[in-house]
């Protein structure tokens, strides 16, 4: 089974903690790994974005809600 969020106790973490906690992880990933250095700078653009203004960001349920209401027109 994945570990969770919660399994670790992220979900406790503030906002900025979870955000330091996201580039440790990715600055832990192999040099030889999949992700390209161009993906890693668009992680850490968008986290910065984020961090500069987390309430700009939409939550899940507002954007599937509106989604599922464009399918059903």
């Amino acid at each position: 089974m994945t570990p969770t969020m919660t399994d670790y106790g992220i979900d406790r973490l503030s906002d900025a903690d979870k955000i330091a906690l996201a580039h440790e992880i990715l600055g832990s990933v192999e040099q030889d790994s999949q992700i390209s250095n161009e993906w890693k700078q668009e992680i850490d653009r968008r986290l910065d974005s984020h961090a500069a203004n987390p309430y700009a960001a939409i939550p899940w349920e507002r954007v599937e809600a509106a989604t599922l209401a464009r399918l059903k027109k």
